[in-house]
């Protein structure tokens, strides 16, 4: 009878365990769908947050100043609408185009907050892919990195490793992010 009970027992428990990974958005799971698919994912995905993160940077004048005519003009906007344009789905591109915006006309007004929050290149240093499941025209990438940003005056400053979850659609011939979420890992941030 006790051999039965600790079975029982055990056997709960894994069920538990394996319904909070499912749970939880950030859990590590075996690649699935065609493998060409996989693998193409895989070449092409940290290029896309990269690029959304780059949409944001300041860009400085030919004397090194931080014109309002590189950054929050209308020409500056539809730079950026491009680019974000060949990364993400138009909603989410639209969506991240207005918070960029806002946060560039404020470093503009305030150029010493821009030497503070600005930055002229982001970067995602990848530290493992986590799992990347396709699904026809649909995807789902989780993966471990750590974002970075050149600040104005060259120096490097990186945020704390995070668990990172894209899902991505097919549209006209290339993967374009849909939506974007991470959570810092435990103990590595605020």
């Amino acid at each position: 009878m006790k051999r039965r009970r600790v079975l029982v027992v055990g056997l709960v428990s894994g069920v538990l365990s394996l319904s909070a990974c499912a749970n939880d958005p950030y859990a590590a799971f075996r690649d699935r769908g065609d493998a060409v698919q996989v693998a193409s994912v895989r070449a092409d995905v940290l290029g896309l947050p990269e690029a959304e993160n780059e949409a944001g940077r300041l860009v400085l004048a030919a004397d090194g100043s931080l014109g309002s005519e590189n950054n929050a003009s209308a020409s500056a906007t539809e730079r950026r609408r491009a680019e974000l344009g060949r990364v993400a789905v138009q909603r989410r591109a639209e969506d991240e185009l207005g918070i960029i915006d806002a946060s560039i006309a404020e470093l503009v007004a305030a150029p010493h907050d821009a030497e503070l929050l600005g930055y002229t290149h982001a970067q995602l240093d990848l530290e493992e892919f986590r799992g990347v499941a396709v699904d026809g025209d649909a995807a789902t990438v989780l993966f471990r990195g750590t974002e970075c940003y050149i600040s104005l005056d060259g120096a490097r400053s990186c945020g704390p490793p995070s668990d990172f979850r894209l899902t991505l659609v097919m549209q006209q011939g290339r993967w374009l992010i849909s939506e974007k979420t991470s959570q810092h890992l435990p103990g590595e941030g605020p």
